[in-house]
């Protein structure tokens, strides 16, 4: 809903903790991963992260 309501047109994954512990991403919350095209992991990010650097992840991604 949440990602509805705030025009999100990408893909949102909530991981249960096996999944979380699996990519390292039991250190905080939230924890982001910026995936490629191509499935590489551009970037990761614990707790808030400012827009722009998610600005240039996208921009890193689209690239790939």
């Amino acid at each position: 809903k949440f990602a509805k309501a705030n025009g999100m047109n990408y893909t949102i994954v909530m991981a249960d903790d096996k999944t979380a512990t699996a990519y390292g991403a039991d250190e905080g919350v939230p924890f982001t991963f910026v995936i490629g095209k191509k499935g590489n992991i551009i970037a990761r990010h614990i707790g808030y992260t400012d827009k722009s650097v998610f600005e240039d992840d996208i921009k890193k991604a689209l690239a790939e």
